[in-house]
């Protein structure tokens, strides 16, 4: 059968692959905490700590209508979604998520008695 050499080819293919993969991570201005906490992470070779600049936005991407930076405002969501022009017909409200200024992410989802996407801060992009 054709199918396994195949998938034994591409499986060979993936093993010469290097990852590439971000580490999310919330520093504290105190170095010392930060030797004795879980973040004091081991560099390794060819490793990058990239340290970004504040940013004052709040990105929205995807199927809102006008996909774009609004100047950071503290409110929820729905309000950054307005300001893009609210959702394309093509948007799954149910998919959305947050992509965090520190690189962690979040799912939106309505409850009850609240959202998950409420946690709206610097530097952080909606994803619709």
């Amino acid at each position: 059968m054709a199918v396994i050499p195949a998938i034994e080819e591409l499986a060979a293919d993936f093993e010469d692959l290097a990852p590439l993969g971000r580490i999310a991570l919330a520093l504290d201005k105190d170095l010392e905490r930060i030797r004795t906490s879980n973040s004091n992470n081991v560099l390794e070779e060819g490793d990058k700590l990239i340290i970004t600049t504040k940013n004052e936005t709040v990105y929205v991407t995807g199927e809102g209508i006008n996909s774009t930076a609004s100047i950071y405002f503290d409110d929820d969501y729905d309000s950054y979604i307005d300001a893009v022009g609210w959702y394309t017909q093509y948007a799954d409200e149910s998919s959305m998520f947050v992509i965090h200024a520190d690189g962690s992410a979040s799912g939106c989802s309505d409850g009850l008695f609240f959202d998950s996407c409420q946690d709206i801060r610097k530097g952080d992009v909606i994803v619709v």
